[in-house]
């Protein structure tokens, strides 16, 4: 695989590799929002609450749909992180060089795999919307996803391709930022349902 051809299939890795975390941070933003509704500290969310919900199902299955592209595909066509490694260590080795050293956590990661395969074929294929086949936690899927960065970046190191790794500094600032961008979303969202609110009862008001 030539220079050229490994780093345009680093810089696509890292993009999907961050929209999945931004997937991740705004899953975060709107389970706190959930968590309030809930404990009776902002019911002016609850207005909001079922798109937030659909939201949530959306990102969830784009998170999944990312973490299964990155770390387990195995199609001779995908460009997935496996595949990377794979072409990058065969090449070193025949250079006698040091090659790429993964990470492993066995047995999420093949729970993960499982309970994926099962999204993808029943959910998301099939438009098969039982929740009950999607029984994946999300915290499983940011510990996959976190082992597939850490493998990510240790390609990047071995191939001196800083500029493409995820650093920690990146995704500090990325749910910083999505943090903030989703709470400016809920602001002007609940601003506008006021304003509707208050243009109808203005417009019923006239009529009488």
């Amino acid at each position: 695989m030539e220079q050229a051809e490994i780093e345009r299939r680093c810089e696509e890795i890292k993009f999907v590799i961050c929209n999945s975390y931004k997937a991740y941070y705004m899953l975060q933003a709107i389970e706190k929002c959930n968590q309030a509704v809930r404990s009776g500290n902002a019911a002016y969310l609850s207005q909001i609450r079922d798109t937030l919900e659909y939201i949530a199902i959306l990102l969830k299955n784009d998170f999944g749909l990312n973490v299964w592209k990155i770390y387990y595909e195995e199609a001779g066509s995908s460009n997935s992180l496996s595949r990377l490694i794979n072409e990058v260590n065969k090449n070193r080795k025949r250079s006698n060089l040091s090659t790429v050293k993964r990470n492993k956590n066995d047995i999420v990661v093949s729970i993960v795999k499982d309970s994926l395969r099962k999204m993808r074929n029943t959910a998301i294929a099939h438009l098969d919307c039982n929740r009950n086949n999607m029984p994946i936690a999300i915290s499983d899927l940011k510990q996959v996803l976190d082992i597939a960065t850490d493998d990510f970046n240790s390609t990047c190191d071995i191939l001196s391709l800083d500029d493409y790794k995820v650093s920690r500094s990146v995704l500090a600032k990325m749910e910083m930022d999505t943090a903030m961008g989703f709470g400016t979303l809920l602001k002007n969202s609940l601003v506008d349902i006021r304003l509707d609110r208050a243009c109808s009862n203005k417009g019923e008001a006239n009529r009488k």
